[in-house]
């Protein structure tokens, strides 16, 4: 069989019975999608699994016996073979040709007439995806991608189109009808679990449908620190749908390949030291896009929150009157710890994390913090730490906090490139020589820090290491 020349169909079962050669782990879960179908199976089988026991219980499943015979096909739509009865195995495929009954026959596509694909289910939304039998792996590989597409409650989406499917062609002319089901059906929206969707056609759809102005939207999305499967999968999917991308600089560019191929994309610099749009820019674009009725996202990385001027953001398209959303992502001191293998907070060791800026004011009394206080059981993240790692650690032994403390430098977290320096902080001003002068620079110091490297057992010196 040519997976090219296969013809996809979805088969009504209902009222109709299957054949099932075998009882055991493969054959309970082939049948399984039979019987959702509304088949009635007929089961000759040497031997019953638990699943298959339990299947019997509920299903009409009809027991056989053990012995494959001609009349035991009489009436049957499709026959499967697991492959768990191979004696029976070539007796099967003579009777299935002799009377013109398609035969499925597990890991064995030279004796099969029709594939059965891998399927996602979302109530009456069904996906198949097959290859032919070719690359089994590839096509459920596939499925958890469209699993992971479509939301759960699609099937209220969907039995709400055919509840209104009459109204909608006796209120809107065609062209609405257009416009109002692309919208309800935009893979974007699909997202969406927070609309309210009464099963009638309301007045503000209506209205949408028949004008050309429909409400962009704006989402804050963080990317995560590093690499683009940091991102979440929330995340991912606003990306997916976006008519409009504005990016940080740092972002993987392996992460905006998951944009649509027609969107637009918009790079807005946001990388230390380097020259970058001004934030007022991004606020005017972002409204202005959005009022177009543009679906835009603003990829920011790490999480948006998190020393990303993310409320800045907000705040400006709120007053707009701009709806927006927000979707949190995995912050650099996550990922440079994970990188380090070290548990910001610990039971017994560090009771309290602080996330902090290296990027202050020195002039200001809250931007100079009482390191004694914040180390003494706690640990710090100092973000954005590049350019200021001889002045912090002036600061902090001016405060007090002992020369000897240990620290940990990371550059480039959750990146191929990563870079780690660890030392004290005493011996801090060594580092930026050793580390990529343009990487993005976090530091970690306190208990956590400290217990880590303890648990290295090598000499505290200075050293950059790729992985550890």
């Amino acid at each position: 069989m040519q997976p090219e020349t296969l013809f996809p169909i979805s088969l009504d079962l209902r009222g109709r019975t299957c054949l099932m050669l075998g009882g055991g782990p493969i054959a309970a879960t082939k049948a399984k999608p039979l019987l959702d179908a509304g088949a009635t199976l007929r089961l000759v089988a040497d031997h019953l699994c638990p699943d298959m026991a339990a299947l019997i219980k509920d299903h009409p499943i009809e027991h056989a016996g053990a012995l494959l015979d001609d009349p035991h096909l009489d009436g049957i739509t499709l026959a499967i073979d697991s492959g768990e009865m191979p004696a029976f195995a070539d007796d099967l495929r003579r009777m299935t040709l002799a009377r013109g009954i398609l035969l499925n026959a597990v890991d064995a596509p030279a004796r099969c007439d029709f594939q059965m694909p891998a399927v996602v289910r979302r109530g009456p939304v069904q996906v198949a995806i097959s290859t032919g039998g070719a690359a089994p792996t590839l096509a459920r590989n596939l499925r958890q991608a469209i699993e992971r597409l479509l939301p759960h409650d699609i099937t209220h989406r969907v039995r709400r189109a055919a509840a209104i499917r009459v109204e909608v062609k006796e209120k809107l002319p065609p062209a609405a009808q257009r416009r109002l089901w692309d919208r309800m059906f935009d893979l974007g929206r699909l997202t969406d679990t927070e609309a309210d969707m009464p099963d009638h056609l309301t007045e503000a759809e209506i209205e949408a449908a028949q004008g050309d102005g429909i409400p962009g939207e704006v989402w804050l999305v963080g990317a995560g620190a590093g690499s683009a499967d940091m991102i979440t999968l929330k995340g991912l999917k606003a990306l997916e749908s976006a008519d409009v991308v504005l990016h940080d600089a740092l972002i993987d560019p392996a992460l905006l390949l998951h944009a649509r191929r027609d969107a637009r994309l918009i790079p807005v610099g946001k990388r230390c030291g380097k020259r970058s749009a001004s934030q007022e820019f991004i606020n005017r674009t972002l409204t202005n896009l959005a009022a177009r009725g543009q679906r835009v996202v603003r990829l920011k990385c790490g999480d948006p929150f998190i020393f990303g001027r993310g409320g800045e953001e907000l705040d400006h398209l709120q007053a707009a009157g701009i709806r927006t959303h927000i979707v949190p992502g995995v912050t650099a001191a996550s990922v440079a710890a994970a990188d380090c293998g070290i548990a910001l907070t610990h039971r017994g060791i560090s009771r309290r994390l602080t996330l902090m800026t290296a990027s202050t004011n020195e002039g200001l009394a809250e931007d100079q913090p009482d390191w004694q206080a914040l180390l003494n059981g706690g640990t710090v993240a100092l973000y954005m730490a590049r350019n200021k790692i001889g002045s912090l650690m002036e600061a902090m032994i001016a405060s007090g906090v002992p020369a000897a403390l240990p620290v940990m430098i990371i550059a480039n977290a959750g990146r191929t490139e990563r870079q780690q320096w660890q030392g004290t902080i005493g011996s801090m001003r060594a580092a930026p020589a050793t580390l990529a002068e343009d990487a993005p620079t976090l530091i970690i110091v306190g208990a956590s820090a400290t217990a880590r490297l303890a648990e290295l057992h090598e000499p505290l010196a200075e050293r950059t290491a790729a992985n550890v």
